[in-house]
């Protein structure tokens, strides 16, 4: 400053001066402030999310676990020989729905639940289970989240007839390009069909916060006779 400078001229050019970089500060501080919070808020979306996806997890299985452990028990009851080969299973199972929950799973891994589950419903009926499983070699191999395939197995089972050789249920999973492709069809049963059940409501809400929109498509086809699921998922 220029001798002679008055204290009022002093004072209200560094008002001046100085207020423009506080002002560019401060709106840097809440700009700075905007994208902190947003993160928090994405983080804690994304922590929302997981939780229930492991809510709904949990959710899986306690009916057929029920059924088979009823099963299990008459079979030790009757001190029938594969009372021992079914614990090992429904253990097996166990452990899957246990330690492979909330990561990714193998198909194979899925597909040996369902092999274990559908040896332990065949103790329910006195006549044989009629299914078939289709597997690609290269589906095997492809990774998924785990427990997705399994209600869909578990709901025909509950709503379908299984009795029939002409019309089994049919499982087939394939791998195209970089998607694999799911169906499972099933004669329905004619007896009344119970209500509610969070098998496929469930699996939905899973699918939903598991992959974006873009990444499945999730289809029910149904005639007067057969029930038809259509699950893609990325490969």
């Amino acid at each position: 400053y220029n001798p002679g400078t008055s204290l009022r001229f002093y004072f209200f050019d560094n008002i001046y001066y100085g207020s423009i970089k506080i002002f560019i500060g401060f709106v840097l501080f809440l700009f700075d402030e905007l994208i902190r919070s947003r993160k928090q808020q994405a983080a804690l979306k994304q922590q929302q999310q997981l939780a229930e996806l492991r809510f709904l997890e949990a959710q899986m299985n306690p009916h057929f676990l029920f059924n088979s452990l009823n099963n299990i028990y008459a079979l030790a009851y009757e001190k029938h020989p594969e009372t021992a080969n079914a614990v090992l299973k429904l253990s097996d199972m166990m452990r899957y729905v246990t330690y492979e929950r909330g990561q990714k799973a193998t198909l194979e891994k899925e597909l040996s639940y369902i092999h274990n589950m559908l040896s332990i419903e065949q103790l329910r009926h006195d006549y044989k289970l009629q299914y078939t499983i289709t597997a690609s070699p290269d589906s095997l191999d492809c990774n998924m989240r785990p427990l997705l395939i399994i209600p869909l197995v578990e709901n025909a089972l509950k709503h379908g007839d299984l009795s029939d050789p002409a019309v089994p249920l049919g499982i087939q999973l394939l791998k195209e390009g970089h998607w694999l492709k799911i169906s499972i069809s099933n004669k329905k049963s004619d007896q009344p069909a119970a209500r509610g059940g969070l098998g496929l409501p469930n699996l939905e809400r899973r699918l939903a916060l598991s992959y974006r929109p873009e990444e499945y498509q999730f289809r029910i086809d149904q005639t007067d006779s057969i029930f038809t699921v259509h699950l893609q998922l990325p490969a």
